[in-house]
């Protein structure tokens, strides 16, 4: 870690603590709502905005419901080798 005599007393803390995540291969992210995330940096920026604005589209949303309302009886191959499955409810 480099020198924090530059940054105020009360905010030298913090700044270690950003670093030690750093260190870890973490990174601090600024969302909208004045909030921080915390992510892995091999992971991008643009999945973790996917994923955390993904409840909010109303269409995946009656799609992971009908999944979760249903169980899954047969699965079987398609003839183009794409696993197929019924829902039954």
């Amino acid at each position: 870690m480099g020198s924090v005599t530059h940054i105020e007393d009360e905010k030298k803390e913090l700044v270690c603590d950003v670093h030690r995540l750093a260190r870890l291969g973490m990174q601090v992210v600024d969302s909208t709502k004045g909030r921080v995330m915390i992510h892995h940096s091999y992971e991008s920026s643009f999945v973790v905005d996917v994923n955390s604005k993904q409840h909010l589209d109303p269409i995946l949303m009656e799609l992971k419901e009908s999944v979760l309302n249903k169980s899954i009886e047969v699965f079987s191959q398609g003839g183009d080798g794409v696993l197929l499955f019924k829902c039954y409810t």
